[in-house]
């Protein structure tokens, strides 16, 4: 959990707590998940970047729903973890009555392949690369 929640915050999610969410036979979670509070009104696209960052071979998807934690704690960064100066937020510790927006809960489960890494353009191609920007026509 502080390994993902790490990868996360460094791509510029907000992180509150970790925590572990086994079965109640004591068995991990079989599917990676990316739950929101179903009364959240704008949950599902609060998750999505959040499941947009995952390397799972099957999609995620964002689905209302809660998994109560056996426990938690609050999320501390590691030394090496460093967030981006500005920092857009995929997850907060409140509703969207505080303007933070809703709880996000990512269940890491056995088939968890990873975090994709941010990709960087060069500044010496950034004009050689086709975009949404990009003019086909000419």
């Amino acid at each position: 959990a502080q390994e993902v929640a790490d990868a996360l915050v460094a791509q510029g999610f907000t992180v509150t707590e970790v925590g572990n969410a086994r079965l109640p036979s004591g068995a991990d979670q079989p599917k990676t998940r990316v739950l929101y509070a179903r009364n959240a009104q704008e949950g599902a696209d609060y998750a999505a970047p959040v499941a947009a960052k995952l390397l799972n071979k099957e999609k995620v998807k964002p689905e209302g729903g809660k998994i109560k934690p056996g426990s938690s704690e609050p999320y501390v960064p590691t030394a090496s973890t460093t967030a981006p100066a500005a920092t857009p937020t995929a997850s907060a510790p409140a509703t969207t009555t505080d303007g933070q927006g809703p709880v996000i809960q990512l269940v890491i489960g056995t088939d968890w392949q990873g975090v994709a890494a941010p990709i960087k353009i060069p500044d010496s191609i950034k004009d050689d690369v086709v975009d949404a920007n990009t003019n086909p026509c000419l």
